[in-house]
Order: structure tokens, then sequence, then C-alpha cells
């Protein structure tokens, strides 16, 4: 998997916490399971809905404030399908969304982590550090912006290859919240 990163907080990726828009509002995964099922990406694309019930699991030690998925067709050009999703990431602990150096952290290590083993031309992660506003705590802070992109010779193709691409990212965000627990285990 080819991973791009950007540390430097982007002004395009901010978002508002919580959001409203014509396409829909904020849920709290996190605290309501069941409110998956008002998503409708995630109706239509299962490897989206496990994902989102994972990383809000009491197993993880993220959130996610948003998401989205959409493929795009390769057309008669020859160019390949593309599948894509969009997903912003949070920390549940509150205090780490508030400093860079948490998401560069996070980012470092998913980095390393989904760099490995597949082909870097099948799929691409861009990770990004988005200015976040929340306005519940009337304080500015950051968020993870997550886009996973796959290519495919079909449109099923490339849906197949982003949801065993999704999956790497799940693995990898659970391995990282097993990281970060015993490190506050071991400040504690």
């Amino acid at each position: 998997m080819r991973v791009d990163v950007a540390l430097t907080p982007d002004p395009a990726e901010r978002m508002e916490l919580p959001w409203q828009s014509a396409a829909g509002h904020y849920l709290d995964i996190r605290h309501n399971a069941r409110s998956i099922y008002q998503i409708e990406a995630a109706r239509r694309h299962p490897p989206l809905g496990r994902f989102l019930a994972t990383v809000n699991s009491d197993d993880s030690v993220f959130a996610t404030a948003a998401c989205r998925a959409q493929a795009a067709d390769g057309g008669p050009s020859g160019k390949p399908h593309l599948f894509s999703s969009r997903i912003a990431l949070l920390f549940v602990q509150e205090d780490f969304n508030f400093q860079t150096s948490h998401f560069a952290g996070l980012i470092g290590q998913l980095e390393k982590l989904l760099a490995q083993d597949s082909p870097a031309d099948e799929l691409t992660a861009a990770l990004r550090i988005g200015p976040c506003r929340f306005g519940r705590l009337g304080r500015d802070g950051f968020h993870l912006a997550l886009t996973l992109t796959a290519t495919g010779d079909s449109a099923e193709q490339a849906e197949l290859r982003w949801g065993l691409g999704l999956t790497r990212v799940q693995q990898a965000l659970l391995f990282l919240s097993r990281v970060v627990r015993q490190h506050l285990r071991d400040r504690a």
C-alpha cells in the first residue's frame, strides 16, 4: 500500500464537530453503536460498517467523526476503476485531540504498518492532519483525515481491494490502540 502523509494541518480538511449538512449529521457511534445503521455508505458497503463498528468499540482508543465512500468509473478510456473512502478519526481521550504531536505520532506509526506487504499500485492511503472545531468544548483541535483509494480493472475489483485495504487499516488501528493503552498504563 502506498502511503501519502501530510503532517502540517491543512485548512481544506477543516471540520466542525458536531457537524450537520444536507447529506446528514454527526452521529456518535461510540456511544450509540446502532447509529451505524443510519449511515447509508455503511449499509451499502459492509467493510465500512465493520470498520466503523470496530474502530468505535471499547477495544479502540479512536472514534470516527465522519465517513463517506464512493466509486469512480474508469470509463471507456481504459483508465482503472477507483473506489475510495474518506474517514475522519479522533482520539477518544479528548485532550489528545488538541496537540498535533499526537496525530503526527499516529500517522508515523500507521505509515509504517500500512506500507508493508501489499502492492503500492493497487491501494493508496492518504493520511492528513485536519483542523477541527470542537463546538461543545469551544476549542480548536485536530483530527486525522484518512482517504483510502483502490484501483481495479472493474468496479467490483476496485471495491474488493478497497475493502481488503480498509480491513488492514482497521487492524493497524487496533494494534496502535493496544500500544497507546499500554503506554498510558506505563505512565500511570
